[in-house]
């Protein structure tokens, strides 16, 4: 499967072939194919085995979706980062994933599932974005390279504490995390103020230049004109 670099999100509705992403109705359980957990060759248990329910949300929402085949196929939220076919290097920063509301959908379930974990990773939450804990990040970093993971979003609307529409099946698809490192980072420049944002691959850094300093200003300016130079 061809992979594309996670430097750039775009947008991407639907679904594509590659999994369903079931991995159960609430997350709990062992590996699908009775794989017993190994600390070398695993599956690993980098996802929970229970569902997260983000703050604010219905503790009841498990319950409410059912397990991954409820519900209509279609209608779902639309995924808009990462775009499906995502190919992440392994010392990127951790996934945030944002997804645009169908209808009046009020409640979301967000579902990864990749054959090298024990259990699917299953998020509820009343929020369009979510963003993977570190330490599940690397741990998924070191054990789940160069596999298949599957991540499905299904929205329902939620009232009165029973669902009165939904749960629907939005955008499914995969994504992966290579093998290898992107080193460097991305510096942007402004003579707003005489800033600079720096990107790198492991953290987001603001520097910010007093107004005082000839300098800072000198740089920022430079670096504008040798973007423009490269256009």
């Amino acid at each position: 499967m061809a992979w594309m670099l996670a430097v750039a999100i775009v947008a991407g509705c639907g679904s594509k072939d590659g999994g369903s992403g079931d991995g159960g109705g609430s997350g709990d359980g062992a590996a699908s194919d009775g794989a017993t957990l190994d600390a070398f060759a695993g599956p690993w248990s980098d996802f929970p085995s229970t569902p997260i329910i983000d703050l604010g949300t219905d503790g009841a929402a498990p319950g409410l979706f059912g397990d991954s085949m409820t519900g209509t196929a279609t209608g779902g939220p639309c995924l808009v980062e990462p775009e499906v076919g995502t190919l992440y290097p392994n010392n990127w920063l951790r996934p945030r994933f944002s997804w645009i509301a169908a209808g009046g959908h009020n409640l979301f379930e967000l579902r990864l599932t990749t054959p090298t974990q024990t259990n699917p990773l299953v998020v509820y939450t009343t929020a369009t974005t979510w963003t993977m804990p570190a330490d599940m990040w690397s741990g998924l970093t070191a054990h789940t390279v160069d596999t298949p993971i599957t991540v499905t979003v299904r929205g329902a609307t939620l009232t009165g504490g029973s669902l009165t529409d939904g749960p629907a099946r939005g955008t499914s698809g995969d994504l992966a995390i290579a093998a290898v490192e992107a080193p460097g980072s991305v510096v942007y420049w402004t003579t707003t103020g005489g800033s600079a944002l720096r990107l790198s691959h492991r953290r987001r850094e603001r520097h910010r230049h007093r107004a005082a300093s000839q300098r800072g200003r000198r740089c920022a300016v430079r670096g504008l004109s040798q973007l423009d130079a490269r256009r």
